[in-house]
């Protein structure tokens, strides 16, 4: 079945549905062309993986050990911006959290536009 406008319209109402409610404010510490940070806050799912959740391979088929797996929206966030991101957190840090920072291990754009319009992350903490 190929996409049409109409599909993909309803493709992208129904995503934006999913997200309403769903997503969290995280903080992501962005490296600067003169050698300094800045930080950039985006809502994005925000799923870390508990010790008892099944393993399971990351979108690009890797093998499992991703602390936490993040989506941010392409409108958000650019590609740019996050191949420049040193680490990300939550903002706000439940008292279970495992880490207080983040690295992005891998990156997989996701959607139906050519390049996809978000990006699907996987993040381990910083030890």
């Amino acid at each position: 079945m190929p996409l049409t406008p109409r599909n993909i319209a309803h493709i992208q109402a129904k995503l934006a549905t999913i997200w309403e409610g769903r997503t969290q404010p995280v903080v992501f510490t962005l490296r600067q062309a003169g050698g300094g940070t800045t930080t950039l806050t985006v809502n994005a799912l925000w799923h870390p993986n508990a010790d008892l959740d099944p393993a399971y391979a990351d979108p690009q088929g890797h093998a499992p050990g991703a602390d936490v797996l993040c989506m941010v929206a392409g409108t958000d966030m650019t590609l740019q911006q996050i191949r420049s991101a040193l680490y990300a957190a939550p903002q706000s840090l439940l008292a279970n959290e495992p880490a207080t920072r983040y690295l992005i291990t891998s990156l997989t754009p996701r959607g139906t536009m050519a390049g996809g319009d978000r990006y699907v992350l996987t993040l381990t903490r910083q030890r």
